[in-house]
């Protein structure tokens, strides 16, 4: 079924969601007698829609499509629904591009084009809906650069341009996002520096960039973000050492850099994030030891600094603290010395491979829920001790390439 002729149905977007309805005409309904009901905003309404009762500006002021199979483009007419507030459209299979007049509905509030197919460059029009506290543009086949005229939008809360084809650099004009608590650009192309302007963002509480291709050093200016709980920058190509500072960020919950450039040391004042649950700096290039500080993170579940330069041991405390790990991921680094028995009652994952570590197998407490003990590729010498096969959720237990272990 691709089209209807004359349904007798009050809710529009209830038909469609009841249908495999490919396209819809959403310009007239009728009610239950069969008379058409040429205004949404009559009754009965159309469900999809929610009307105005401001006699001053009339008319719909929301418009929710979520999940229906609607395909098609978005008209040009939107353009003359001019006490829209709310514009939602989540999960179809629209495609065409934004039309540019959308940036002439001035009391927008509120704009999701999430989860659908739409593609092109986002229009520098949507720069003039200055009452814009949310803009969602996630998921889709956008392409082109962020326009500057968005720094015009300095009443925004939360911006989404996740997973598109965006690139370019973020413009300078996006400084005066002082409000934004939300940042969700995820899965791009965008490139250059991160700004320094982004410690100005005082009220951020998400940031999440990562897996995109920015340069260059995490600026210093970050230490200023001391509200935000998440911050993903991993899988970019970013350089420099981790700030010092970063130990000012005490709302932090989770630090992502994995798969980046950075070099240097691990800060051990990073172990005053009491907060912090995720904690992870794989696949850098960062060198010296891995801080005795870093025990001091008592809500620690997930440590992941594998695929690095670092040498020394591995801090005792770290490991027998009791601490409430779930991961501890330090493989591929140059570490060595002896390993204390573990004794971690919530560990899930060990990861010790490709190290130097030396000296008898380390002894796990006998009450944790390991499921993977990775201790490959390391000089371990002794036997395997019997304590491994009383753990009850064991899965794998790799101690290969251990040349002087007896098996």
């Amino acid at each position: 079924m691709s089209e209807f002729a004359s349904p007798t149905i009050n809710n529009i977007c209830g038909f469609v969601a009841a249908t495999n309805i490919q396209s819809l005409n959403l310009s007239w309904a009728c009610d239950s007698n069969g008379v058409p009901v040429t205004n949404p905003c009559g009754t009965p309404s159309w469900g999809c829609v929610v009307c105005s009762d401001n006699t001053t500006i009339p008319g719909i002021i929301n418009i929710i499509i979520d999940t229906l199979p609607l395909t098609g483009t978005i008209a040009e007419s939107i353009g003359n629904i001019t006490s829209l507030e709310i514009f939602y459209i989540y999960k179809t299979l629209i495609s065409g591009s934004i039309p540019s007049v959308l940036g002439s509905v001035s009391n927008l509030k509120e704009i999701v084009l999430d989860r659908s197919l739409l593609s092109g460059t986002i229009p520098n029009s949507l720069g003039n809906l200055l009452h814009l506290t949310y803009l969602n543009l996630g998921h889709g086949l956008l392409t082109g650069v962020l326009p500057s005229s968005l720094g015009q939008l300095d009443k925004i809360s939360a911006f989404e341009c996740c997973e598109n084809y965006i690139s370019g650099s973020l413009p300078s004009s996006l400084e005066s996002w002082t409000l934004i608590i939300e940042l969700d650009i995820f899965v791009n192309s965008l490139s250059g520096s991160l700004p320094t302007y982004i410690g100005g963002w005082n009220r951020i509480a998400d940031m999440f960039a990562e897996t995109n291709l920015f340069t260059g050093s995490i600026p210093s200016e970050f230490c200023q973000l001391t509200n935000i709980g998440y911050l993903y920058l991993y899988d970019s190509l970013l350089t420099g050492s981790i700030p010092e500072c970063f130990s000012k960020m005490m709302h932090l919950d989770v630090l992502y850099l994995s798969s980046n450039c950075l070099s240097g040391a691990i800060p051990s004042a990073l172990g005053l994030l009491t907060n912090i649950d995720y904690l992870m700096m794989d696949h850098n290039c960062l060198s010296g030891t891995i801080p005795v500080e870093l025990a001091d993170i008592s809500k620690l579940l997930f440590l992941s600094l594998g695929v690095n330069r670092l040498v020394g041991s591995l801090p005792t405390v770290l490991i027998s603290a009791g601490l409430p790990l779930n991961y501890l991921l330090v493989n591929n680094n140059n570490l060595n010395g002896s390993v204390a028995d573990f004794d971690l009652p919530d560990l899930t994952a060990i990861d010790l491979s490709s190290n130097s570590f030396s000296g008898i197998l380390p002894v796990p407490n006998l009450f944790v829920i390991t499921h993977t003990v990775n201790l490959s590729y390391n000089t371990f010498t002794g036997t395997i001790p019997a304590e491994f096969t009383l753990l009850a959720y064991l899965q794998t237990l790799d101690v290969s390439n251990n040349a002087a272990l007896c098996k």
